[in-house]
């Protein structure tokens, strides 16, 4: 009997293999596909028609994917921002801005509304309030430019807070220009993720339930899940690194 035939007689029968399949734990294995989806943002943001078929695979993505933006642009036209922001509020997948060079105006807005940044060494961030025109009948223009500025004003302040203090915010709001270097964008993602998680250590469950009950109300929250009562499910967090 050669050695390969004396091994396999530990086979013989069903009591034998059953004897040594118990001294070894078992596992089990599933394949997953993940898509990673790269956009490159390198001109300036465009009307949200210019989106449309960007933002359709953005919402298409799924828990576990990664939407990727690489970003070196001057910014651009407000309703082209919003196109791929409201994709990104409507999916699951994990986004990470890219800031390669420039990003400025509606770009770093995109950027600071991803679930992660990397930055380069030759990135530089411009931060201003929009820019808009009109033209009609004099009342129907003051109504559009208060409207305009008002529902700016607020989308301005929730995607720069913590990134900015209250103060620049405002002075931006008014007018005024902040120009970042990489190392000053990264101290300023650094310092936001320090207070988001300040902010959400110091609520309390009933805070956390109330905004979970807003959620729902507005359909974000499905009721057929469990919903944990962690930060993730309130803010988003964001990863802060230096890309080589």
């Amino acid at each position: 009997m050669n050695k390969l035939q004396k091994n396999n007689k530990r086979f013989s029968n069903d009591s034998d293999y059953t004897e040594l399949s118990d001294l070894y734990l078992g596992y089990s294995e599933k394949q997953c596909v993940q898509s990673i989806v790269t956009i490159p943002i390198d001109t300036n943001i465009k009307d949200a028609s210019h989106y449309r078929h960007v933002a359709n695979r953005i919402v298409n993505t799924q828990e576990g994917d990664i939407v990727e933006f690489e970003i070196h642009s001057n910014g651009g036209q407000y309703n082209g921002l919003t196109a791929i922001l409201g994709a990104l509020l409507r999916t699951n997948a994990h986004s990470i801005a890219y800031i390669n060079g420039e990003c400025h105006s509606a770009a770093s807005m995109l950027a600071l509304s991803c679930d992660e940044v990397q930055v380069s060494p030759f990135a530089d961030m411009l931060v201003h309030f929009q820019s808009f025109g009109s033209v009609g009948k004099s009342s129907d223009i003051k109504a559009f430019v208060e409207h305009t500025h008002n529902n700016g004003a607020g989308v301005f302040r929730d995607i720069y807070e913590f990134f900015l203090t209250d103060a620049e915010i405002e002075s931006c709001i008014d007018g005024k220009e902040l120009w970042m270097d990489a190392d000053e964008i990264i101290r300023r993602l650094e310092i936001r993720e320090e207070m988001r998680d300040f902010v959400m250590q110091e609520m309390s469950e009933e805070d956390i339930e109330e905004l979970l009950t807003e959620d729902e109300a507005n359909g974000t929250v499905d009721d057929t899940d469990e919903v944990e009562d962690t930060p993730e499910v309130t803010v988003v967090k964001s990863k802060v690194s230096r890309k080589k």
